[in-house]
Formats: structure tokens, sequence, C-alpha cells
């Protein structure tokens, strides 16, 4: 998941039409936030309030928090209020689609989702993240692998007071599967809209077409709706036959003010498109929170400019300032007395420089890996990212997963190795010259921009002939579906939506009719690392699993799809006020507020 890799796009090329609505003023929304205004000319977003007779902390641990809501503008908080300021990037950051069958992106699960829903199952804070029971207080997997019965904790209840049923869990996942967007692939070939029962008022049974192995691991992503809400908002005229349009639209536009589709910690109090969204604490959340200092509200507020979001910091406040911004601008912050950065420990994000395998000359293994030896990795690292924590990548898999092959050796910078590569493919060094490459970046992410002109500096020694632009996000998205229009080179982080290697390799490098961003965005296939792939679903053993995965990781590295940049690391920002902030995986870093607290 673009998390970044992270950017707002979906799985699917098609879209929701989102109804625009009536910006508030920002002037009047950081009154509303908190009574702070940046500057005349800044108006930015408003800033937390926190305690003043709380002394400020020290850095984060592990914890929990919930919240209420409306569409209209709310009026202003006390000084009493704990109140957070998510202060987000546009256009890379942004505020997410509120509908679990809908959104894919880590703003629409990493901020949304997973504070207004329950899943299933979920991780926890640990690095690396392990599985743990939500709504599902255990489960078991048939010794043949293809009926799992997970078992309902009772007198868990939606914010409209229904009790979260069996029958809740089949209609979530029958109305993910029947839209087919965001995660709905991560079920593919494996369960139908009839294949999830309620074998008795608290008991889920999904009955698999083929064994899945990692598939309890997944329903991390399977959020349980509201039936009774959800039906209540269908559009009639909808694609989806008798249930319309399955409430897609409401839900996705920010129409669930209360988040009575949901059971989940928060409420969405205000969703304004474009702009910022209100999140309010449930006090009556089935978990409870374990710190006394839970957060009443959450603003998440796009803020654009770096020197705005600078005077947010010195002005003092609530604020959690997520990636995405320039290296030295987290350097600056890192300086800050209020302020303390926090930093993914073992990064299971991977961003790669995906080719486009089927144009010329990148077709040719040998153009591919003579690339991957004119990359200058130490020069990124060290001096691009300055040493934020991450790590090259060895291979296509972070080494965090299990199933890491350690024995690849990896890509280095090393011309004399790129130049011998070249004059093994199957293009002459004129025809080579003729051959424009171009890499292209996610604007605005400065750090990708300065990859691309390491890596055509060195492609043009070694006699490519390589240019750097600019794409945004969407052109990207909708480009990267045909090979025809999918970009040269495009620099892109990816995270697995569950913490196994299939989560990764499985839809980045198994060969598919429907090419997205996250799903085999370099039109590459290779039916032996099919094979792989699909034999390591169908075992049960993790060693035997592992030993596949090894495998195609070999695989896929020697035919070199991609430039596998660096395992990245997620670093963001925050006041030290806040606490119980943990980077340890790309979808759960983001913004679980349960486990945030005031210190």
């Amino acid at each position: 998941m673009r998390n970044g890799g992270v950017r707002g796009w979906r799985n699917s090329p098609e879209k929701i039409e989102l109804t625009e609505k009536k910006k508030i003023s920002r002037r009047r929304f950081a009154k509303y936030v908190g009574g702070a205004v940046v500057a005349a000319a800044a108006v930015a977003a408003g800033y937390g309030i926190y305690e003043a007779t709380k002394p400020p902390p020290t850095p984060p641990t592990t914890t929990v928090a919930p919240p209420p809501p409306t569409t209209t503008v709310a009026p202003p908080t006390t000084a009493t209020t704990r109140q957070l300021v998510e202060v987000l990037y546009p256009d890379v950051d942004d505020l997410g689609i509120p509908d679990p069958a809908i959104g894919f992106s880590i703003q629409d699960f990493g901020r949304l989702m997973r504070n207004t829903y329950d899943p299933l199952i979920e991780y926890d804070t640990s690095s690396p993240p392990e599985m743990i029971p939500a709504l599902a207080e255990k489960w078991e997997v048939s010794q043949d692998g293809l009926t799992c019965d997970f078992h309902l904790r009772k007198g868990v209840t939606f914010h409209d007071g229904t009790e979260v049923t069996a029958d809740a869990v089949v209609y979530s996942m029958d109305r993910l599967l029947t839209v087919n967007q965001g995660v709905a692939f991560l079920w593919a070939g494996v369960l139908d809209t009839d294949s999830t029962q309620a074998t008795d008022k608290y008991t889920v049974r999904f009955n698999l077409k083929k064994k899945y192995a990692p598939f309890p691991s997944t329903l991390a992503f399977l959020y349980v709706v509201n039936p009774k809400v959800i039906e209540a908002h269908i559009d009639p005229t909808g694609p989806y036959g008798t249930k319309g349009d399955y409430a897609t639209k409401w839900l996705s536009s920010g129409g669930d003010i209360g988040s009575l589709s949901g059971s989940g910690p928060y409420m969405l109090k205000e969703w304004v498109i474009g702009d910022h969204s209100r999140m309010e604490r449930y006090e009556k959340y089935w978990r409870g929170w374990s710190k006394p200092n839970p957060l009443d509200v959450i603003i998440a507020q796009k803020v654009p400019e770096e020197a705005t979001v600078r005077q947010i910091v010195q002005k003092g406040g609530a604020f959690h300032i997520s990636p995405f911004r320039s290296t030295d601008f987290y350097k600056t912050l890192g300086k800050v007395p209020n302020v303390y950065l926090v930093k993914s420990p073992k990064p299971f994000s991977a961003h790669y420089f995906h080719f486009n395998t089927t144009k010329p000359p990148l077709d040719d293994v040998h153009v591919r890996r003579a690339l991957s030896y004119a990359f200058d990795y130490d020069q990124f690292l060290n001096n691009i990212r300055a040493g934020l924590g991450d790590g090259q990548l060895i291979g296509p898999l972070p080494r965090a997963f299990w199933g890491h092959n350690d024995s690849i050796i990896p890509y280095t910078l090393d011309l004399d190795k790129a130049k011998a590569e070249l004059q093994q493919s199957k293009y002459s060094s004129s025809k080579l010259k003729q051959m424009p490459i171009v890499f292209y970046y996610i604007e605005p992410i400065e750090f990708e921009r300065l990859a691309g002109l390491l890596l055509a500096s060195n492609g043009e020694k070694i006699g490519l002939n390589m240019s750097v632009q600019t794409i945004p996000w969407l052109k990207f998205g909708e480009g990267v579906t045909k090979p025809e229009t999918s970009p040269d080179i495009v620099a892109v982080t990816h995270s697995a939506p569950h913490a196994d290697p299939d989560g990764l390799l499985y839809p980045l490098f198994h060969s598919t009719d429907a090419h997205t961003w996250a799903r085999d965005p370099s039109h590459w296939t290779d039916p032996q690392v099919d094979k792989l792939l699909d034999d390591a679903r169908a075992t049960s053993g993790q060693d035997e699993r592992a030993e596949m995965y090894e495998k195609a990781q070999q695989i896929i590295n020697d035919a070199a799809p991609a430039i596998f940049a660096m395992e990245q690391a997620s670093i963001g920002a925050a006041d030290t006020h806040i606490q119980g902030i943990v980077y340890n995986w790309e979808y759960t870093f983001y913004a679980a507020w349960r486990y945030y607290w005031q210190a």
C-alpha cells in the first residue's frame, strides 16, 4: 500500500464522485480548533490545546483512546479538552475515503477506518507486529485449511447501539467483495459473496475456495460495518442489483456523521473534502482506554507550506506531523525542545524504482541490471535520506519480514558491472542512445526527485539517455494500468496489507491482468515465481513457506523488475505532550489513536 506509500490513491481505477462541500475558512477553522492563528498570511490549521497544568513529558510508549460527530462546524473546544492536530501534507497525505469497501490507502485505513471501525483481528504495536484478537476473541482453522471459524465477543455495539453480530460480519464481507474495490483483491479467487456464513449469532465461518495460509492475517482489513445503517442509505439506482450502490456514495463522501456504521474508538464529527476532518472520542468504546488521559478530539488538517508548519510548532500545542516532508524539515524539527521525532524501528515499507518491463530498452534484463548497478545506494541513504533510519533493500522484501532471503547479494554501485551488463543487452550502444528513459517521481516528494537525478547522472555515464520528470499521483495511478501508458521508471513506496511475505510479494510480483500501482506495477511476469507464490499460499508450515519465498526473492532479484532502493523508515514529529505514537508498521503507525495519550 502506498503509503507512501502511501499516497491517497485507490487500488481500483474506478472512482467515487465526491460531492464538494463548502469549505470553512482557515481562519474560522483555526479559531474552532483552539483559537490560535499562525499568521494572517499563513492561516494554517488550528492548534490542539493541552492542559497547561501538565508538565511536558518525554517520547513514546504504547497506550489507548476514542470520540463522537456532525457536519457543521463545532463550537470551540475548552482548555481542558485533550486535543491533537494531525498536520497533513496535501496531495501526498490526503484525508482519505471513509468507506471500508472503497478505501485502500494509508489515509483510508491508517486514519479513518482503524479509528471508526473494528476488524476481527488486528496487529499490536510490537516490531515486527503480532496478530492479536479484536472483535473476534478466538478462531480455528480446519486441518485442510479451507474452513475458518471466528468467534465474536458478545456485547460489542456499533455507535448507534446495535450489537455487532456474525450477520454484520457476513454483510461486511459480501459488501466488500461485491463492490470489488479497496482491499477486495486480498480475497480474489479465495472467497465469493456466498462464502461467508453465520453459523450462530456470534460465530462466522469463512469457506475458502482454496487453501490460503495467510487468510487469518488478512482479516485485519475486514472492517465490520453496521448493516442497519448501510441499508438505510442505499441509493437504489446503483450498480449492485438489489443493493443499489451499497451506500458507497453516502459513506465515501463523509455522510456518516456520528460513524453510526462503525464500532471503533472514535466517531466522525466533521469531514470537509480536501481540507480537514474532525473526530471525537466515543466514550462507551468496548475496549476502553489503558491510560487515564486519552485524546478527546483529533483534527486532521492539510497544511502545505513547511514554513507554516514550523510556525505551528513554535506556537506550541498538541500536534503530530505526518511523513512525506523533506529530510531537512525533520532534521530541523528534531532540534526543537518541545518536539521529538518518531521513527519505525524495523521498516516494513519497501521503496522501489519500478521499471516498465514491457517497454524497450527496459524489457531487456541486462539494461535493468545495468541501472541497478548504476544507482548510488550509499549516497541515497546517507545524504539524500540523511540517515533517517532507512536501510538498503536486500532483494524485494524488507528484512523485518519472516521469510526474508538473507543470502541474496544486493546490487551496489558499480559502473563497470553496469557497462558489462549493457554489453550483453540485445540493444547496441548506439541504439540505446536513441531510446530515452524517463525517471518519474511523484510530486512533490523531494527525496524521490533527488534519487532520480542521482540515477540519471550515472545512467548517462554508462551510455543511457536519461531524464527526470515529475508526475502527479493520480496520473501515475491511471497510467500504470496499461503497459503502453505506464511510466518508464517510477519511484513508489509499498507496504504489505498484512504482516506476511505474501502481503508484499504476491500483489507486486505475481502476474495479473489488472495492473495498478499496488498490483504488478512493473508489468513483469515469471511463471516460476507465480508457482512459488501460489504454492506458498497453499502450504501450512511456515518453514516450508519461507523456503518458497526465499526462492522467489532470488528469482525476482536476478530479473530486476525494479531497483530495490531502500527499506523505508517512517518518520514523523510530535509535540512531547503526545505519547503512545508507535511507528511499527506502515498501516499501524499512522493514526492508532486509541494508543495515544496526553502526558
